[in-house]
């Protein structure tokens, strides 16, 4: 049986689309919190910037963030596809919009 991590207290849920201008500000502000028991999910939804390189980069240093696939089906799906996929009771929304 494999052993899973503890459920986190918070997910912190951000939906981005097109937010390469201030997404590497954005992701940062949220890591740096001094709250540290939190998962951070980030979606990709249909952007065609950077977004998801840098998504990617910070997936990379910190294992809080999980990438959620995007359905590419606009900003409710994205919605529901982070709410589904979050483990902690709380939700917490960061809005690029």
């Amino acid at each position: 049986m494999t052993a899973h991590p503890p459920s986190p207290a918070l997910t912190v849920a951000t939906s981005v689309h097109n937010g390469e201008r201030f997404l590497d500000a954005a992701i940062d502000s949220v890591l740096a919190q001094s709250f540290g028991n939190f998962e951070f999910l980030l979606l990709d939804d249909r952007s065609t910037d950077g977004t998801a390189q840098i998504i990617a980069h910070h997936a990379q240093r910190d294992r809080r963030i999980r990438v959620i696939p995007s359905l590419h089906k606009g900003r409710v799906a994205a919605l529901n596809s982070l709410f589904d996929a979050a483990r902690a009771g709380w939700v917490a929304i960061v809005e690029d919009r």
